[in-house]
């Protein structure tokens, strides 16, 4: 094998890696025994390029991760720019690293989703109406809120009763709720690129992109110290050691690929 073909190799091997990466934080898998924060934060986030220094993502502004005005809540940005970027450190690095420096310059709101008709606060079950006048919601009538509550809650049982969901199934209800809303949802397409690797220390720049519009609404930096053993690393290490023994068997090309020294060297 030539070094140009190696060169191209342990190159294709960081980006799946870091695709891995990616997609092992949103599905909960990355650490095998325990979802992580990311699983909470990032739902719906889905890889959509990866290249040496470079990864592209993007993930729907559903109501999970809104703020109170309904645009995208700074902390999720602020989640956004440090796994994206450590993503795309990823591909170019054999350390994640450690955080030192993370800094957001939040430009514009970042819209989410419309609230649906049939999940707006007016008609949610248990929810506080919005106060209108002459609406009677105002202060001195708790007894009329308590009761419309009370109301909303023994429609939401008959329905519930009516079309024969039980407890069991709520899970799946609300599963497919969050489908619904991120298919509607806007979209923020995060680009995180690696602007400088030294021995010690990494920089990433990051951009976060309205994808209607190409409006820019968000730009982070982010710097990480590399000289520390990460142990959730040492977990990922494992579970491709174990992903080598069914290479070993021929079972499946995804896990003879993350079976590769070079790969596994990258966690």
């Amino acid at each position: 094998m030539t070094s140009g073909a190696s060169a191209r190799d342990d190159a294709g091997s960081r980006t799946e890696l870091a695709r891995r990466f990616v997609e092992g934080l949103v599905g909960g898998t990355a650490l095998g025994d325990r979802p992580t924060f990311d699983h909470t934060a990032l739902q719906g986030l889905t890889v959509v390029e990866v290249a040496e220094g470079r990864i592209v993502c993007e993930m729907p502004v559903s109501e999970r991760v809104q703020n109170r005005y309904g645009t995208l809540h700074g902390g999720a940005t602020a989640t956004l720019v440090d796994t994206i970027s450590t993503a795309a450190l990823l591909t170019t690095c054999p350390h994640s690293g450690v955080s030192v420096h993370l800094a957001v310059t939040y430009l514009a709101p970042m819209p989410g989703s419309r609230t649906s008709p049939s999940n707006s606060p007016e008609t949610k079950p248990n929810s506080r109406p919005n106060p209108s006048p002459g609406s009677g919601s105002g202060p001195g009538s708790s007894d009329s809120a308590a009761g419309s509550g009370a109301a909303g809650a023994g429609q939401a049982a008959g329905a519930a009763a009516t079309s024969g969901r039980g407890p069991g199934t709520a899970g799946h209800h609300q599963h497919q709720q969050q489908q619904q809303q991120d298919a509607g949802a806007e979209v923020v397409v995060i680009d995180a690129r690696v602007t400088r690797v030294g021995r010690q220390l990494a920089s990433m720049a990051v951009e976060l992109r309205r994808k209607a519009s190409g409006q820019l609404v968000a730009t982070g930096t982010h710097t990480k110290f590399l000289q520390v053993a990460d142990p959730a690393m040492e977990k990922m290490r494992a579970r491709a050691g174990a992903g080598e023994a069914r290479g070993a068997t021929g079972k499946g090309a995804s896990a003879s690929l993350m079976a590769q020294p070079q790969l596994r060297s990258m966690l």
